[in-house]
């Protein structure tokens, strides 16, 4: 063999080889589907979906029992998880799936006290095992926006659950009666608390008061 016909034979295997093509066509996948960060985006959505219905519902129980604070507070998660849902589903087409049909869950609604009891639980699921285990998935699988968007959710979860647990230490009537939610993250803020939101940094400004 010429030379000049081994200097070829070289050069077309280091091509091959870098473009992961050598040995029967076999393709090596540089970044790799992360399946379970993508189950966990849906899961998250679907219970985002779930809760915005939910608080709706309780909502108008509240407003009902003449607990109007309480009902004001309703619609505040309701509008927070809204934007939760509508965050994950962005994430899951960046990734590359699409968003599943959230199966909305059933939820009885008794008395403003028994939602309140039922809302804390809820939240503090969320905030103390659900969005930990995901955040760990996502990092796991080195998807930093995923693990990023957990975090902060997580963290506008621990900004509910206070909401709550107040209105629930009070016998279904918080301290508060007016509250903002940060159309960014969902995190939810009163006049209290009122600031720049400290998870998103979107400016006060643009909270949307409920």
């Amino acid at each position: 063999m010429k030379p000049t016909h081994v200097l070829s034979v070289v050069w077309l295997i280091s091509v091959l080889t870098a473009s992961g093509l050598t040995g029967c066509g076999q393709r090596q996948d540089v970044n790799p589907v992360p399946a379970v960060t993508i189950a966990n985006l849906q899961s998250a959505y679907a219970k985002s979906a779930s809760h915005q219905a939910m608080y709706a519902k309780f909502a108008d129980a509240a407003t009902k029992e003449h607990k109007s604070a309480t009902a004001r507070l309703y619609r505040a998660l309701a509008r927070s998880e809204q934007i939760h849902a509508e965050a994950h589903a962005r994430l899951i087409r960046t990734i590359g799936a699409e968003p599943q049909s959230p199966a909305i869950q059933a939820v009885a609604v008794g008395t403003t006290m028994q939602t309140l009891k039922f809302a804390c639980s809820c939240e503090g699921i969320e905030i103390g095992s659900m969005y930990p285990n995901m955040i760990q998935s996502a990092n796991a699988e080195k998807v930093p926006d995923a693990a990023a968007q957990f975090t902060v959710i997580r963290d506008a979860d621990g900004s509910q659950f206070d909401l709550l647990n107040d209105a629930l230490q009070h016998n279904g009537y918080p301290t508060v009666n007016k509250f903002f939610v940060c159309p960014g993250c969902g995190r939810i803020l009163t006049a209290r608390t009122r600031a720049d939101c400290p998870g998103c940094k979107t400016p006060k400004e643009l909270l949307e008061v409920i």
